[in-house]
């Protein structure tokens, strides 16, 4: 897993529906932290879900993005995209 050659590029934005995190960067790896509402404006394919503790709390919270088409790729502690 320490090669990055099954990744085309590093994650776009981290999602946090916290106010204070928003416009900053990911400790470390400088990836920008987004409001969750850009997941509408974009739209992406698929979205990495790595909180899998809080998958119910967030996948309800996400149902227009789901509704739109739009999937999340959960890898733990089962791999599953939903």
């Amino acid at each position: 897993m320490g090669s990055d050659r099954g990744w085309p590029r590093k994650p776009r934005s981290a999602l946090s529906p916290w106010w204070h995190k928003q416009a900053r960067l990911v400790p470390g790896v400088r990836i920008p932290i987004d409001d969750p509402a850009m997941l509408i404006r974009v739209m992406p394919d698929y979205v990495l879900l790595l909180a899998w503790n809080f998958r119910d709390e967030i996948l309800s919270q996400q149902d227009e993005y789901r509704r739109r088409g739009g999937k999340f790729v959960i890898p733990v502690p089962e791999p599953m995209v939903v």
